[in-house]
Formats: structure tokens, C-alpha cells, sequence
């Protein structure tokens, strides 16, 4: 019969062996006082974790480090709990990021497809459904100014990049509030600080007509200088 106390235990030991299986055994720390590592992922993003496990769920440990108070524990806690990142530690990552992501144009294509639409004859046991195929023509975009079915509509792509605040009230942090800024985060990081992974969308202008026959034309130039 097994006692309490070594279920507990056995308990115990089994939820380290998790632990240490998913996020590796500690590492050797001569670091005195409470502090955070620096993580960073295959992506490039950065971020800091308490503690002394090598790996953070993607992310690995490097040799730098930041020392912590408690409530900067606290809240670097939470952060990394709803996945958050901060803008300080991920400048270069987004300047990056900034000057990969330029805007582009995508073009509108036509192509031939078709919609079964049932017909239903007689009644009762004797009816019958048959399906007969309607033509249709549909609508889509592509970044190929080659494709055979352009339609001689464009629209521009642009990127916008999302970051935001958190504030505390008497329960503690509450997240989010989106920076009105949508293109130059860095410039107002004092005041909106926070991003997540996925910190930049695509945002479609509006249809307009252009010229297939110079717009190739014009890439060609463009191609050729390069």
C-alpha cells in the first residue's frame, strides 16, 4: 500500500521529469539576486524569463541577462504568460522587419468556374434530383503581373504594424490598448510599449485601373536597374 506522503512525492518527481523533458534541466547560474534571461526565438524576437531553464516555449537562452524587482517581475510574468513582447528589447528585430515589408501592388484575374444547382422533378416517391453545372465567372488577386487573365484592376498593399499599452487597475494588468499609431511604432514605444509575434497585417487599398501593357513595362525598368 502506498502512503500519502510518497504519492506526493511521486507526484512531485513525475512533474519534474515533465518539466525537465519540455523545457530542459536548470542550468548553473552564478547570477546573484533575482533576474531574467534573455530568450531568443528563430524569428529573431527577444524576450526576458525568470528562472534558469534553457528553453521557453521556441525560445532559447543566451548570456544576457536583466535584474529584477519584484514588480518587474510581476509584470514580466505576465507578459510572458499572454506571449507579449516588449518594442526596447525587439528595435532591430522590427527595423528589420520595417524595411523587408514594402508595400506592393496585387492585380485582379478572372477565371472560369462552375456551381451545381440542383433541379427537382416529380413528387412524393417518384421525384427525382438532378444536377446540372452553371458557368461562372469569379474574381481573385495575385502579385503576378504576368498572369494570363489579368483584368486591368490593381490594388495597392500596404503594411501596418499594431502596438499597445497595458494598464493596471486594483486587480492587476489589464491588457489592451492599441497604439492609434499604425506605421512608426518605434517613435511612440514610451507611451505604447507592447507587441506580440504577429505584429504586422496587410491592409488592401481600393481597386483601381491601370495599364497592364505599362506596368510591365515599368517592372522590367525596374528589374533591369536592380
Amino acid at each position: 500500500m502506498i502512503k500519502l506522503d510518497k504519492l506526493i512525492k511521486l507526484k512531485d518527481a513525475t512533474l519534474k521529469l515533465v518539466r525537465d523533458i519540455r523545457y530542459g534541466r536548470e542550468i548553473e547560474c552564478d547570477i546573484k539576486g533575482r533576474h531574467a534571461h534573455k530568450f531568443v526565438n528563430k524569428y529573431g524576437f527577444t524576450r526576458y524569463v525568470e528562472g534558469d531553464r534553457p528553453h521557453f516555449k521556441g525560445y532559447e537562452m543566451t548570456d544576457g541577462h536583466i535584474m529584477l524587482g519584484e514588480k518587474e517581475a510581476e509584470l514580466l510574468k505576465y507578459l510572458n504568460k499572454k506571449k507579449i513582447l516588449k518594442i526596447d528589447d525587439n528595435i532591430e528585430k522590427i527595423r528589420r522587419d520595417q524595411k523587408r515589408l514594402k508595400p506592393y501592388y496585387e492585380y485582379q484575374y478572372e477565371y472560369e468556374d462552375d456551381f451545381e444547382m440542383p433541379v427537382i422533378e416529380g413528387t412524393g416517391k417518384d421525384q427525382t434530383i438532378t444536377y446540372i453545372r452553371i458557368p461562372n465567372t469569379s474574381y481573385d488577386w495575385t502579385t503576378n503581373i504576368y498572369h494570363s487573365d489579368l483584368t486591368g484592376y490593381r490594388r495597392l498593399c500596404t503594411y501596418q504594424y499594431r502596438a499597445f499599452r497595458i494598464d493596471e487597475d486594483d486587480h492587476g494588468w489589464v491588457e489592451y490598448i492599441d497604439s492609434p499609431e499604425k506605421h512608426d511604432i518605434i517613435a511612440t514605444k514610451d507611451k505604447y510599449p507592447y507587441i506580440e509575434e504577429s505584429y504586422y497585417y496587410v491592409v488592401n487599398g481600393d481597386k483601381e485601373e491601370f495599364s497592364i501593357r505599362e506596368e510591365r513595362a515599368r517592372l522590367n525598368g525596374d528589374s533591369k536597374k536592380k
